[in-house]
């Protein structure tokens, strides 16, 4: 069930969930042809003389948003590395000072 906001609208979090999930589904159909032939089909149906140079346009449009998408795709994964990185730096960090206090606890003991 989708989140709202006490608007009644969706909230950002949905949003940026659909926005993902349009874009994987778009870069799957245009690996596999079918948003290709897709484009085509619909804009044959305006009329046979626009459709070929309107298809090239929409497909060129949409070869260069699976650019950006490919490229944000990438940045994002070398993020969540970075973030996977730190988090396990962060866990031995921890891991060390829970033990430095635990070994102090028991050396104070008598």
């Amino acid at each position: 069930m989708d989140e709202q906001t006490e608007s009644g609208r969706v909230g950002e979090g949905d949003a940026t969930q659909l926005r993902a999930h349009v874009r994987e589904r778009l870069t799957n159909a245009w690996t596999t042809g079918e948003l290709k032939q897709a484009v085509q089909e619909a804009l044959e149906h305006n009329g046979p003389k626009i459709a070929e140079a309107t298809a090239e346009q929409s497909i060129q449009f949409l070869q260069d948003e699976i650019k950006i998408m490919a490229e944000e795709s990438k940045l994002l994964h070398e993020q969540v590395d970075r973030l996977s990185s730190e988090m396990q730096r962060l866990l031995l960090t921890n891991q060390q000072l829970l033990n430095q206090i635990q070994n102090g606890e028991s050396a104070g003991k008598p």
